[in-house]
Parts: structure tokens; sequence; C-alpha cells
């Protein structure tokens, strides 16, 4: 798992640099940054840069963490552990884990064993395939190729085959249809856009770009380098040929690679190249031959410097850290080397009879669901569940997808069609049986589909700032009508005269379906209007920033000057203030919330900061999580009596009892 989301880094990075680079940088130096790839696939498993991690725990049990440290040396998770007889008059002693650990005793079986088995066998299988695929194919042209000529600009042999509709080079030979000889410009033209892909060594990237595929053939991340390499190496090679023609004959290049537009690509899965691709690919060919060749020494060096910062972070390996409870129940967070005591977690009593807790494990805003005392949370193209009890991770069905709720055991998603494998659209997994169902098939609306919601059989599905509505029965989802549909009703009843910088608020289908209200913010006059469909009314709220959140307990929004507001359901007109950013000195975000209180976070240095503003505007802290960035890695959620969120190695838990 830890290669794929470091390999997914990489590939990302290198597409976002490709796009930012696309016209500074050489089309080779483009091409050869793939190259950083492989090498960190292959050595990932020999090097790594090991980051120590803040270790979580109390005071009293440093000798019983050694214990069970020891016991488990081997594991590469954080393991909930109960012990009821343990010394210095401790109950419980939790460490928070990310994925299962072997058994030590008597165990059926190794399900690690079983992954690592099936990896190989099916790697050997591909390598196998590819071997034969192309020992066939070299039959096949020794039987039916007929030499033409040895060219003498190149000093490739040039062969003639029938059947081939595109040029192709295989080994150090060209092979031509009889027909592409008529014209012996275009014929140059091919010609030395293969011999650029034999002086790049192209043979030899096919053959570790195939060997990637099959050996990598789990990561998706590698089948999606593996088309762009395939793009950048005929970018590459145009670049050469018109450094070799002159730029003055760009156009005529141009027209020999519309000429091959309708030829099949024979090329796939071989060690040897083609000229023709696919249309999007002579597409962009032919949009770059109309732009001017870069090849600016800073920029590239700009580009490597990046490309050495990605590799290096990949090779980040996070030290094991442990969560540890005391009998009272506090959480504490001691500084490994500075043993810093930080103030436990609290519950708010003012508040607890006032908080309904009916949504909180399956709110919204939790990336991470909470059902049955089991965790659901989307890894790596997995659907993924943590058992609470018996600290078991499985992977139940594989896909990219977002999380809805959960109702009568049903947790309900959208799944994108990132592999065209797969089933896409909004689905359904009933967590008893583990059965999947798609309900909705996909439409590329659905790219912008916000959250999933299933209330009193009817299925929301927020889509951008519309509502589609589904009466769900027996299984099949079936269309409600403008006038039946419950949340497009309550928005239709305020008209507000919306300008362009009016917008509906994210989760206004969930705020609609569960408190019957919902929020827009004017981000021009940072203006903010909440919409309460039980009295009618619409309040209005200045000096708004933004970052809305709907609770069980009242709307939340932060002002400009970075404020967080509280306005209470009791008395939607009065402001709370919860958190006064000029008193603590620094700007907050949050995302979720549980009865204790609002779960905020800040970036402090190389770590985020996670703290508790209670209800009663008391600031806790919680927990600091190194080597994070806020924005796009931490995926936190807060549930009654516990958190969790997304580490590198899978998901902790936090204890948040009293």
């Amino acid at each position: 798992m830890r290669t794929i989301i470091c390999s997914g880094m990489i590939v990302i990075g290198i597409l976002m640099m490709r796009k930012a680079a696309m016209e500074k940088i050489s089309r080779k130096l483009q091409y050869a940054i793939w190259l950083s790839l492989p090498a960190f696939l292959f050595l990932s498993s020999y090097i790594s840069i090991d980051v120590p991690v803040r270790i979580e725990k109390t005071a009293n049990v440093k000798e019983t963490v050694q214990e069970v440290q020891e016991q488990y040396e081997n594991a590469e998770i954080i393991v909930n552990h109960e012990e009821s007889q343990i010394e210095n008059n401790l109950e419980n002693i939790n460490l928070d884990v990310a994925k299962p650990s072997k058994q030590l005793a008597n165990p059926s079986y190794d399900t690690k064993e079983i992954w690592s088995a099936i990896k190989q066998y099916v790697s050997l299988l591909m390598i196998i395939l590819y071997a034969i695929n192309n020992i066939v194919f070299l039959i096949y042209l020794l039987r039916n190729r007929q030499f033409y000529k040895k060219d003498k600009t190149t000093g490739l042999k040039l062969y003639l085959i029938n059947n081939l509709r595109t040029p192709f080079l295989f080994g150090k030979s060209v092979y031509l249809h009889p027909e592409m000889t008529k014209d012996s410009s275009k014929m140059q033209y091919m010609v030395l856009h293969e011999f650029c892909h034999c002086k790049q060594g192209d043979t030899w990237w096919n053959i570790l770009k195939y060997s990637c595929c099959a050996i990598f053939w789990f990561n998706p991340f590698v089948w999606l380098a593996a088309h762009f390499v395939s793009r950048d190496c005929e970018l590459a090679c145009d670049e050469a040929v018109i450094k070799i023609v002159g730029s003055e004959r760009k156009q005529e290049y141009g027209m020999t690679l519309l000429h091959l537009v309708k030829q099949r690509n024979h090329a796939r899965f071989m060690m040897g190249t083609a000229m023709s691709g696919e249309k999007s690919m002579i597409r962009e060919r032919i949009s770059f031959l109309s732009k001017p060749f870069y090849g600016n020494k800073r920029n590239a060096i700009i580009c490597l410097f990046v490309l050495l910062f990605l590799i290096m972070f990949s090779f980040l390996r996070p030290r094991l850290h442990y969560v540890y409870q005391s009998q009272a129940g506090e959480n504490m967070i001691v500084d490994e080397t500075e043993d810093m005591e930080v103030s436990p977690v609290e519950k708010d009593p003012v508040l607890e009879s006032k908080i309904s807790i009916k949504n909180i494990d399956n709110n919204c805003y939790n990336f991470i669901k909470n059902y049955e005392n089991k965790l659901y949370y989307v890894s790596s193209g997995y659907l993924c569940s943590y058992d609470l009890e018996t600290n078991v991770t499985e992977q139940l069905i594989s896909g990219s997808m977002r999380l809805g709720n959960i109702s009568d055991d049903y947790l309900f998603y959208v799944k994108y069609p990132i592999n065209p494998e797969l089933e896409a659209g909004i689905g359904r997994l009933n967590l008893v049986t583990l059965e999947e169902q798609m309900l909705l098939p996909w439409k590329d609306a659905y790219w912008n589909c916000v959250s999933v919601l299933m209330h009193d059989d009817h299925l929301y599905l927020e889509v951008g700032n519309s509502c589609e509505a589904y009466l769900l029965e027996k299984g099949t989802a079936i269309k409600l009508e403008k006038e039946e549909n419950m949340v497009d009703s309550v928005v239709e009843r305020f008209d507000l005269s919306m300008e362009e910088a009016y917008g509906i608020n994210n989760y206004f289908v969930n705020s609609v379906v569960e408190y019957s209200a919902f929020t827009i913010l004017n981000s021009n006059s940072h203006e903010l209007y909440i919409c309460d469909a039980k009295s009618g009314s619409v309040i209005k709220k200045e000096n708004c920033l933004g970052n809305i959140l709907v609770s069980d307990v009242g709307i939340i929004h932060t002002t400009l000057e970075g404020n967080i507001i509280l306005n209470r359901w009791e008395n939607l007109e009065s402001n709370q203030l919860m958190f006064s950013a000029e008193k603590e000195g620094y700007r907050a975000n949050y995302g979720t919330y549980n009865e204790s209180g609002l779960a905020v976070f800040r970036e402090k240095g190389e770590e985020v900061e996670c703290k508790y503003i209670t209800w009663g505007g008391q600031i806790k802290d919680i927990v600091e999580i190194p080597d994070t960035k806020l924005a796009l890695e931490l995926d936190f959620s807060a549930f009654s009596d516990f958190a969790a969120y997304r580490s590198m190695e899978g998901v902790v838990i936090l204890k948040l009892e009293n």
C-alpha cells in the first residue's frame, strides 16, 4: 500500500509538472523524467528514510509498552490491544492500527503471504505472455517480410510487409507497407521517425515499461504512467526529427502524421515502436509541432530539483506511533524527546442534554464511517473496513469512490470510472452480506456529485448546485419528478434574486433533509444567508469568509478575521464566538464534529496540530500528526467517543473517552 501511495504521488507530481512545464522544457527531458518512477519502484524495497513519529503514551506504561513492542516487532500496524491484568492500575493499553498483523496463536492462513504469492504468479504469467507475444510477432515478421533496401541516411534496413499499415521499428529494422514507398518524401519522414526511436533506445524503454506493468500490475498509477510515457516518447521523437530536418519542414512532417491517423497501431505490448497512435495522441503531437521547441536550462534545472524532491519524499517511511489511555480515561500526548504533556480531552457537560448524536457517526463531514463497531473508508482504490474489536482490516470492493451515508445495513457511494473493468455509478454495499449493487449507471454529471444520502426510502444526490431524488423500491431507483423532490421544494421556497456570486453551499442536501435548513454564500460581498424551512425565515450574516458546516448543534462559519462563529438552532440570529484568531494568534480549519465539539486543525511547521473547540468554547489539544499536508492528506473523522484519521500506513484511532 505504501508503494502504491508513494508511486501515485510521483506520477501525479510528474503529470502536474508535465502540464506546468510542457512548453518550457525540451520534449526529451519531459520524456526522461519518467525514469524516476521505475527507479523508485525497484529501489523502494531496499531504500527508506525513517522519520521519527511522535509516540502517544502515559508515563506509567513505558515498560509494558516495550514488552508489547517486542512481541509485535515485525508488525507494520498500530494494534488496539486490551489487557485486563496490567500492573500499575491500568485497565487499557490501546495501540491504534492501520492494518492487521499476523495472528500469534494458531493462524489458519497468512493473508499477506497469500497476496504476495498472487502478485508473483500474476507477474510471472504477464511476463510469459509478454515474451510469447513478441516472439510470435517476430516469427510473423521473419516469415512475411521482404527486403526493400538499406536507408543511406540512417543505416537502417527497410522491409516491406503487407498486413501492417503503420511504419514499425522492431530491433534495428523498419517495416513499411508497400504503398508507403510511393511517396519518397513521406517515407523519409517515417524512416527518420523510427531512426529517432532507435537512437533514444525506445526498445529498451518499452521493455522497462511493460516489465513495470507486469511486476506492478496491481498498481493503477503504473498503468497511468505507461500511457503518458508512450505519449512523451512520441513527442520526444517528433522533436528529434524536426531538429534533423529543420523547423521549416514542420508542416510537411505534420501532414505525414495526419496521414497515419486512421492506421491501426500494432505496437501494443511490443518491444518495437510504431509511428501512429490514438487520435488524441496524434492531435497532441500536431499541436506541439505548431509551437516552438524550448531547451531552457533554468527550467530544466527547476524540474530536476522538483523531481528529486518528489523521489526523496517518497522514500520517507514514518515510524510507528502508539496511543495509550490511562485508567482515568484521559488522552495524553507525550513528546518523545521533550516529555511535554498536553491537557486531556473532556466533554462539555453543559451541552450534553442539547445535542443529538443521531448523525455523528454518519455525518457527511466524516470521511471515515462508523457502523456496528467497524470503520469504513476508501484507501488506495479499495473500500476497506476496520474492525475495532479484532483489529482486522479487510479490502471489501475495489474502485475509486466517495462514500455517502449508511442506512439499513447499506453503505451508499458514488464510484468513479477510473478502472474501465469496474462498473461505475451510484451504488451501495450490503455490510452484512458484502454484496455490491449498482443502482444508477455512470454519467459525467456524477464527477460533481458532492454527497449521496439515503433517507426514508429516498435516495438524494447532490450534483453541483442541484439535487436528484429517487425512490428506492426493492433495489430499483425510480427518479422523482421535480414536484416530488423534497429538497428542491424546500430550496425553491426561498427566492433571494441570486447574482452570479451567490452559491448554495456544499452538503445542502444533507442539511435540508436532516435540519430543514441550508445556507447560501455571496463570495463577493461575504454575506451568508441561513434559510430556515421550518420558520420560512432568511437570516443574513455579514463578514462571512466561508467554510460553512451544518451540525446537530447549529451552523458554524468563519469570519474574514479568522474567527469561528456558531449559530445555534435555538437562536440562529445570535452569534456565539467559539474561536478568536486574534486571541489565539493563528487561524484554524475545521472539517468534522462530534458531541463534544468541533475538530480543528492548523499546520504547525512540518506537522498538523489537531485540537477540539468544545461547544462551550474551550480549546483542548488532541494530537499532533507529523509529516502531513493539511489540505491534501488529512482525512479526519470524529465520533461519539473516539476519532480516526488516515496515516501513510492506514487508519489511526484516538480514544476520546472521559
